[in-house]
């Protein structure tokens, strides 16, 4: 009788806790950190946020154009000002990089970063200057949105 007992048990225990435990893996997936940033003229960028030291470091390396909408960009939110470059291993397309300050007001822009397929160093990898900020954009150089954005701008998030 017991066993019979442990049974039903062990089957309602196993019906009450797989939908929990599913429940919380499907809760714990990462999110992609997709918001939006708006330009003064309206346009709107699809975003995904870089936050984290793993994130940051990967951001647009092996990623297709293809795979990149013109109304997309990669934002490494950061907590700091600092002096911040950017180089472009294994990239494969040609970027705009926007460094922003921490009130997203666009203070540099390098145009046309060449793309860098692969991390050899021949030829040389495109690396921007070193610049004071606290956020970076990147954005396909060929977008239609990314021409628009100039020095003094200020950039909406959402």
């Amino acid at each position: 009788m017991n066993h019979i007992m442990a049974q039903k048990n062990l089957k309602l225990t196993q019906k009450l806790i797989i939908p929990i435990i599913i429940i919380f893996c499907i809760n714990a997936r990462p999110s992609r950190n997709i918001k939006k940033i708006t330009t003064p003229s309206g346009d709107i960028i699809r975003i995904t946020l870089a936050i984290t030291a793993q994130a940051q470091k990967k951001g647009l390396s092996g990623i297709k154009k293809s795979d990149f909408q013109k109304n997309e960009g990669l934002l490494f939110f950061n907590k700091n000002d600092d002096y911040r470059s950017f180089w472009m291993p294994n990239t494969l397309f040609n970027m705009d990089i926007f460094f922003l300050n921490k009130n997203f007001k666009v203070t540099h822009i390098t145009r046309n970063l060449p793309a860098h397929p692969g991390y050899n160093s021949i030829p040389p990898i495109a690396k921007t200057k070193k610049i004071f900020c606290r956020h970076i954009l990147e954005m396909r150089s060929d977008s239609p949105i990314a021409e628009k954005i100039k020095k003094g701008m200020i950039l909406r998030i959402k």
